[in-house]
């Protein structure tokens, strides 16, 4: 039941995004909203779990919808130099409603197993917002608008930086089914305690994706991506080399940034690079990698763990990151998406003092400007 709205999920995704590129992306959000309440809520009455699984199969693709719908929405709203934080602000707000309907699914347990699944009812008060509040896009088009010949569909780095979101979904999967485990055979840790440290690993992803949202533009696409990467290879090294309670909340701390810092900032990279009226598919198939990266994990990840224990899975993924790390550096370069980018390459030349009056470091970092 589990896992039958992730494979949904991966599958509709790429439905979802054909469908926002010629149906429009507000039919598109408001049909995945009233499906999300129908068969969210099913478990409220279900008696036959053959039953119950299908409806989560159904769910996952109005979850599909809404989460490819956002995205693109969000992109098509937002200029280039805006659109990373407001990537951010949503992930975080994402976190936090997570945080809120675990603590809430788990108190209204206590009665019924049937009452949590009365949450998924939220999305019925959004569909009037949506229906009567949200505009469509002036520039998408329902047919997709034409393709220009600078136009490409979806650019071949495109493709790379879906490829670095594959990987880092599925080690940030792997980090939340396996730490559990290592937490308690390996070090004794009781229930309530790793309840916390799985909600570090929550709390700091949402807070960074958060503060993307604070920091405007001010650092380029390529050096977040690097950042996260970063924190995951200390965050894994943390976890396989540890020996005490607070290194373990710092590893997944750790990890939690990281993820925080990439998911956000791939996605905003991602439609800056494809046009309007292809930016719903390169959203759905972006989504659809992050899933195929989830269920790659037990592929190879049991494969290390029964030889070499948690200490060799956590080490392999601190190198697996490592290696993300450096080859953002040497594959990718920063987009000049549709136009003039705002982002600066620094790169040792020599240079005038001035030009046309103006200080050399004035033209570098000019005022409001990313570094």
């Amino acid at each position: 039941m589990l896992t039958a709205p992730a494979l949904s999920i991966a599958a509709g995704a790429l439905l979802a995004g054909y469908l926002l590129d010629h149906l429009g992306r507000r039919s598109v959000l408001a049909g995945s909203l009233l499906i999300f309440a129908v068969f969210g809520s099913y478990g409220l009455w279900a008696d036959d779990i053959r039953l119950l699984i299908a409806s989560r199969f159904v769910f996952g693709f109005a979850v599909a919808g809404i989460m490819t719908a956002t995205a693109t929405l969000l992109a098509d709203f937002f200029e280039p130099h805006e659109l990373r934080g407001k990537m951010g602000l949503q992930a975080g707000v994402m976190g936090a409603w997570g945080i809120f309907s675990q603590v809430a699914s788990g108190w209204l347990a206590e009665s019924s197993w049937h009452y949590p699944f009365a949450l998924f009812l939220v999305a019925l008060p959004l569909l009037p917002f949506v229906l009567l509040g949200l505009p469509e896009p002036q520039r998408v088009s329902s047919r997709g608008g034409e393709i220009t010949e600078s136009q490409v569909p979806i650019s071949y780095q495109a493709y790379i930086i879906g490829f670095f979101s594959f990987v880092a979904m599925g080690l940030f999967v792997m980090v939340q089914t396996q730490a559990p485990f290592f937490f308690g055979h390996q070090f004794g840790i009781g229930p309530a305690s790793i309840g916390i440290l799985v909600s570090v690993l929550t709390g700091a992803s949402s807070l960074t994706s958060l503060s993307l949202a604070l920091l405007k533009g001010r650092f380029s696409h390529k050096i977040i991506l690097c950042f996260g990467f970063l924190c995951m290879t200390f965050g894994f090294l943390m976890l396989g080399l540890s020996t005490s309670w607070l290194v373990l909340a710092g590893g997944m701390a750790a990890i939690g940034c990281g993820i925080g810092s990439i998911v956000p900032c791939i996605s905003a990279w991602i439609a800056e690079l494809t046009p309007p009226h292809y930016r719903g598919r390169a959203m759905g198939l972006l989504m659809t990698v992050n899933y195929l990266g989830q269920f790659s994990i037990p592929l190879w990840g049991q494969q290390l763990l029964d030889p070499y224990g948690y200490e060799g899975l956590f080490l392999t993924a601190a190198g697996v990151a490592f290696v993300c790390f450096l080859s953002v550096i040497l594959s990718l370069r920063n987009p000049h998406p549709h136009g003039t980018s705002q982002s600066v390459e620094i790169a040792p030349s020599q240079v005038p003092a001035r030009e046309n009056g103006q200080p050399f470091c004035e033209r570098i970092f000019p005022r409001g400007g990313r570094w």
